[in-house]
């Protein structure tokens, strides 16, 4: 047994090596040739159905360039009556209402992966540490800060084979004791869960699914209960203490659900309520799981997520959806009746392809107004306003897809995950330019904790 060098966001929407290398001229083929690992075994989409996708897309496409000129032109209008920006942090963009400011997201640390590949991230709930999941099967922990590499989990060390780290998620610090804190679980391609502490390098145990590839973990917010997801497209329950498995939710409730039909990226606990579980993937469908009926009480037509594309708003009772196409692929819907609520603009390039989204998530603490997401086509992760849906900050291009993005625990930084590196920016600066700026000067202290200005 090797350990496979492994990105399942890309590898999620891959075909085969020797298809990859072929010269057939297929469009979507091209497309999906920078992707850079394989998993054995990942069934492979059918001929038909991928050419039925091309055709899809081909003329959505052929629509989007007819709005995209339209959009051009208006720029082009209004520029005679705007004033340009007056530095490079203030570069900005016409998309939304007229005189919004778009501010270019600069990283004030970029750190970049040696001989692997990122695949996930997720900051400890202090801020000061940034952990970094890779396709080398090791999670590396760096100062977010200075940009060091502080501690290694690496279950190498024990003699075990390494597999491709797919996804993790800290237990929680509101209800962490002395014997949680910096606990972590990570899961892997070959249906592994690791269990961690964090700060010192502890592997406190692992757990397997046979025959399964996990592709996503999350705790419940209070941490007495965790949920994974991955290629069985089942989705599975467990105690958050004893690591034991309680419950598979696999079945839909006969009339209105029939649960998942092909394999699962995203996982999440409803913040407010234990026992429900939202999750999404490759079916065109995002599930309500409800723990005490043992079913999808509840189905989300029209979402494929290939990442971690999944989120629930406790305030507002929203799900956020970011889905692998080049429409219609960041959007909000109605937790009670399902319902979509709007579809938030990306912002359109004349020079590259309409972004697909690997990953959505809802700001935290000061960047609780905010929504992030970020995919492959323009390479870039965006900002925008929660309540107007207005597109706020936006990353250059960078070198390849944006797998993730994550919020610090009070919302000062923002980790942008992508193949080759990792880059941390700090939000102040674009905080201090929303509507509601004075709201976030209570919260000024936690910039200055981090000696980080954009």
């Amino acid at each position: 047994m090797e350990s496979f060098p492994f990105n399942f966001m890309e590898c999620a929407k891959d075909l085969k090596s020797d298809t990859l290398h072929t010269t057939t001229g297929n469009k979507n083929i091209m497309e999906l040739s920078e992707f850079t690992g394989l998993v054995e075994g990942l069934a492979q989409l059918g001929v038909e159905e991928e050419l039925a996708i091309e055709t899809e897309e081909e003329l959505e496409y052929a629509a989007m360039k007819v709005s995209l000129a339209d959009a051009a032109a208006e720029r082009i209008e209004s520029s005679s009556t705007q004033h340009g920006p007056t530095s490079a942090e203030d570069d900005c963009s016409s998309h939304g209402a007229p005189g919004t400011s778009v501010l270019l997201l600069r990283p004030v640390l970029t750190i970049p992966m040696q001989k692997k590949q990122a695949s996930c991230s997720r900051f400890l709930d202090n801020g000061d540490f940034l952990a970094i999941g890779t396709s080398a099967g090791t999670i590396e922990i760096y100062n977010a800060v200075n940009g060091r590499i502080t501690f290694m989990l690496d279950i190498g060390r024990k003699g075990q084979w390494k597999w491709s780290c797919t996804s993790m998620c800290f237990h929680p610090a509101l209800n962490a004791s002395a014997s949680t804190q910096n606990l972590l679980v990570s899961c892997d391609t070959n249906g592994q869960i690791h269990h961690w502490h964090a700060t010192s390098e502890m592997h406190l145990g692992m757990t397997k699914e046979e025959g399964n590839e996990i592709y996503a973990v999350d705790f419940h917010p209070i941490g007495v209960k965790f949920a994974t997801a991955g290629l069985d497209s089942k989705v599975r329950i467990y105690d958050g203490v004893t690591q034991k498995p309680l419950q598979i939710l696999s079945e839909g409730n006969g009339t209105t659900t029939a649960g998942h039909s092909n394999r699962v990226f995203a996982v999440k606990w409803h913040p407010a309520d234990i026992h429900i579980t939202l999750s999404g993937g490759w079916d065109n469908t995002t599930q309500v799981w409800d723990a005490r009926v043992g079913c999808s009480v509840r189905s989300i037509y029209g979402t494929l997520i290939c990442g971690d594309a999944l989120a629930i708003d406790a305030g507002s009772n929203r799900v956020l959806t970011g889905s692998w196409r080049r429409s219609d692929q960041l959007q909000e819907w109605d937790y009670g009746s399902g319902q979509l609520i709007r579809s938030m603009m990306w912002p359109l390039s004349e020079d590259t392809e309409p972004c697909r989204l690997y990953t959505a998530v809802y700001g935290r603490g000061v960047s609780n107004k905010l929504i992030g997401a970020g995919g492959s086509g323009t390479n870039q992760a965006c900002l925008f306003n929660h309540e107007t849906g207005q597109l706020v900050g936006q990353s250059p291009v960078l070198d390849t897809a944006v797998y993730g993005m994550c919020f610090s625990a009070d919302g000062s930084l923002l980790a942008v995950t992508t193949a080759t590196a990792v880059h941390i920016v700090a939000m102040e600066n674009l905080l201090s330019r929303m509507p509601d700026a004075e709201s976030t000067k209570q919260w000024s202290h936690s910039f200055l904790h981090h000696s980080i200005l954009v």
